[in-house]
């Protein structure tokens, strides 16, 4: 069995490197230029990884004097550390960000393992399924993204961790959950679904609430920091970035429930990819029958997820885990700096 999961690991690993390998040849691109190229304390290297953790994340690009209201210190500190050891050269990113894809599709197919204990091929064939979802490319290949890949490694291991009926390693899911959010402020959604992971996989209750105090413990801790760290930040013009600032009334919401229809779309027939799906790529029109359909989906998978977790069918999981992530970056409660990008998707 050890000896098969090894040989499907590998598969795995070539899969990765005969989809990704040739992003090692490309350059800087978008928003690189943001996080590395262009930013002033990432171009100090290991020196200013004091000053990152003490920064909002633009701060060095274009906002030397004020502070933004996103906090991202970790994936900043290894483009520094990077930098330090290499240069403010693009190849090594490159290199690193496959590298750690390669750690992600370990952690995932671990987990999946852990799931569908007596079915070593299902879990095999979701994560080969997932690593070559072309939606991932814009992670793999944009050094930027490097809060997407690092966000779900610490993701992948609190779950592991809180799996373990032991209270330090449950101590250490917190703090795994913590520094995913210090990757990328969406990995809150993973409050909900770890102890549903734990539900489903019929953990005590007493295990269920001593996680998700730990889990509570490790959000208060991020919003404390951000809150010494971000004090009198100023909020960033997003409009520009933004096409639901084109709509109004409810013909944005109209809008809104499209995109997770896109969203959709995207996963399950990946055409007409882009880099942008900003200004001009969704024509400005009403989308009433879009929204109806994706609320029919909505409640579709809502009856499916009710049917399924009264089982304890990990169908359920899947479903949530979906929705959640979805909703926390798809601009349906709260509007974002983009209208929709595949790395959202990841």
């Amino acid at each position: 069995m050890i000896y098969n999961k090894y040989i499907a690991f590998i598969f795995i690993v070539l899969a990765i490197i005969l989809i990704y390998g040739k992003t090692i040849q490309y350059d800087y691109a978008i928003d690189d230029s943001m996080v590395v190229r262009d930013n002033t304390i990432v171009a100090k290297g290991v020196s200013s990884i004091g000053e990152i953790f003490a920064s909002s994340y633009l701060k060095g690009y274009d906002n030397p004097d004020k502070m933004d209201g996103v906090y991202r210190p970790i994936p900043l500190a290894t483009l520094a550390l990077t930098i330090s050891v290499f240069g403010n050269n693009p190849k090594p990113h490159h290199i690193i960000n496959i590298l750690l894809f390669i750690l992600v599709a370990f952690l995932l197919f671990q987990f999946l393992s852990n799931l569908f204990k007596n079915n070593l091929f299902i879990a095999f064939s979701i994560t080969l399924i997932w690593v070559v979802l072309p939606v991932n490319i814009e992670v793999v290949a944009n050094i930027k993204s490097r809060d997407e890949i690092l966000a779900l490694i610490f993701i992948l291991s609190s779950i592991s961790l809180a799996l373990k009926n032991n209270i330090y390693f449950n101590i250490c899911s917190g703090a795994a959950l913590l520094f995913s959010m210090m990757c990328k402020e969406s990995s809150i959604a993973f409050i909900v679904l770890i102890p549903l992971i734990l539900y489903l996989k019929s953990y005590s209750k007493k295990h269920i609430y001593k996680t998700i105090a730990i889990l509570g413990s490790s959000i208060t801790i991020l919003f404390l920091i951000r809150y010494r760290v971000l004090d009198n930040y100023e909020v960033l013009e997003i409009k520009i970035n933004n096409n639901v600032f084109s709509f109004t009334g409810v013909e944005r919401w109209y809008y809104k429930l499209f995109l997770i229809l896109e969203y959709i779309r995207l996963y399950l027939f990946p055409t007409n990819l882009s880099w942008d799906y900003n200004y001009g790529y969704h024509e400005i029109k009403s989308y009433l029958l879009e929204a109806l359909f994706t609320l029919l989906l909505i409640f579709a998978s809502v009856y499916m997820f009710i049917i399924t977790i009264k089982q304890k069918s990990y169908y359920s999981l899947f479903i949530a885990w979906f929705y959640i992530c979805l909703l926390v970056v798809s601009n349906t409660f709260y509007l974002i700096g983009t209208t929709m990008a595949d790395r959202l998707l990841f």
